[in-house]
This record gives structure tokens, sequence and C-alpha cells, in this order.
């Protein structure tokens, strides 16, 4: 995270096989948040086993999960599970966050439901303490760290007024390969450049995708949403490789 190491936990989605891993997992490092960003099933392929109850309670080796209720909030599902390790006989209250919208390939239908999710996942780590918050897609890489990195960018553009993609994106790469995948279409990315105004977003993430991984557009298009929510009228734009530039300035600099 930005502030705390070891602040985000990035996994695969759980399989049948896994689930009682995944749940032991979730027990070990006290954790009360866990994030979603994959359906169930997409293009008519399993990308995640179901491994919460919809109702009633399941019980997965030592782990028993019982639902306490399911609220849906605009683009997320927001599910309150209580989880009993039978070992210690205590039990500890997750909340479940399930993202819908954002296919594997391509970005989020609404990018305001995005900072929508991140701001509720911050409030309940205020609330629960800051405890690891587990995130997964399918695989765990493309989704999974692209939420990372926004969550780690909007937390540094609240704390310094910074904005700095090429750094963050970079730092979860060293620690977890294939963290926010190439997998954004170049039309995409085009058609999400001009919401952030004279910033040429476009030259940006091939700057920045032929530094990380020498092939096309990244993820990273995703972060032209926040653009669209006001931020970009009060950021000082320090994301370009080797480059740095005010809100002011008219061209960005591309070396």
């Amino acid at each position: 995270g930005y502030r705390q190491k070891d602040y985000f936990i990035a996994t695969q989605g759980p399989l049948a096989s896994t689930v009682e891993d995944f749940w032991r997992m979730v027990w070990e490092w006290k954790c009360h948040s866990v994030v979603v960003l994959t359906e169930l099933q997409e293009r008519e392929q399993e990308k995640c086993f179901q491994y919460w109850p919809a109702e009633g309670s399941m019980t997965y080796g030592d782990c028993t999960v019982e639902a306490k209720g399911d609220t849906l909030c605009d683009t997320f599902n927001l599910r309150d599970m209580l989880l009993k390790y039978e070992p210690e006989q205590e039990t500890r209250l997750i909340r479940h966050f399930h993202f819908h919208g954002w296919p594997e390939i391509g970005i989020p239908t609404e990018g305001k439901g995005m900072i929508d999710l991140i701001a509720a996942v911050q409030k309940q780590q205020q609330q629960s303490g800051n405890h690891p918050i587990v995130v997964h897609c399918s695989a765990g890489a493309g989704r999974t760290g692209t939420f990372i990195a926004l969550s780690n960018i909007l937390e540094r553009v609240k704390a310094e007024g910074l904005l700095d993609v090429f750094q963050t994106v970079k730092s979860l790469r060293m620690q977890r390969p294939h963290m926010v995948q190439t997998v954004v279409a170049l039309k995409a990315a085009a058609a999400a450049a001009g919401n952030l105004g004279a910033v040429p977003v476009l030259t940006v993430l091939l700057e920045i995708s032929m530094e990380l991984t020498g092939k096309s557009v990244l993820h990273l298009v995703v972060l032209a949403h926040v653009a669209q929510i006001g931020f970009s009228q009060h950021w000082s734009y320090g994301w370009l490789p080797g480059g740095k530039r005010s809100a002011g300035d008219t061209e960005a600099k591309v070396k």
C-alpha cells in the first residue's frame, strides 16, 4: 500500500480445490475486507468458484462461513459474512465487495463506480483496523493489479497532490509479475484519451507500456476514468517516465 507494507494481498480467484486454503489465509492474516473484481463466469468460462454461501452457512475445512447480508450498491454487491475458525472457536465479520461491470479484456463500464468501491473499502478499513485487504479477479494480476495501483495512486494524490502511475506500477510488478496486464485495446485507450484534456494519455500509455512490458497498451487506461470525476483540475502530473508537468502546462514532455 501507499502508507503501509503488506496492505494488500493479491491472489487468484479461488478454485473448488483451494477454497479451504483461501479462507484459512483470510483468517491467519486477520483480514476483514475481500474485494472481488471478476464474475463467476465470463465469456462462458468459469473464472472463479463461488466460495461463499448465498444464504445459510457452509464449512470449508476448519472455516465456517455464514451469510449475514447482501446489499446492492450501484456497481457492487456488499456482503456481510461471519467467519468462524473452529480450532480457536472465534469469529470475525468479513465484508465482501463484489464489483460488477469490469470484463477480463477491457475497462470498467462505470469509472465512478470504481472510485466508489475504493472509498467503501477504505471506510471499512478505518472501522476494522488496517489489516490486509484481499483482492482477486480471476488470475489475480490484471484487474487486481489495476485496482491496487489505483488505490495507491489515489492515496498519494490525496496526501501529496501527485499522480505517479509509472513508479506505482513498476513497484507492484517487482513484487508480483504481470500486475496490470497488457489487455486494454488501443481503441479503448484512444477513446479515453480525451478525458484528460491536454494530457496526451495515449502517448503516455504507450510510453509506459514499452518501458514495463515491451508490448502495447496497459490496463492503466482505467486511470482516465478518474479524471472524469474531477481530479484532473487539481493534479500535479508526475507520471511520465523521466518527465514531470504541472496541471497548468499545456503539453507534456515524454522522453
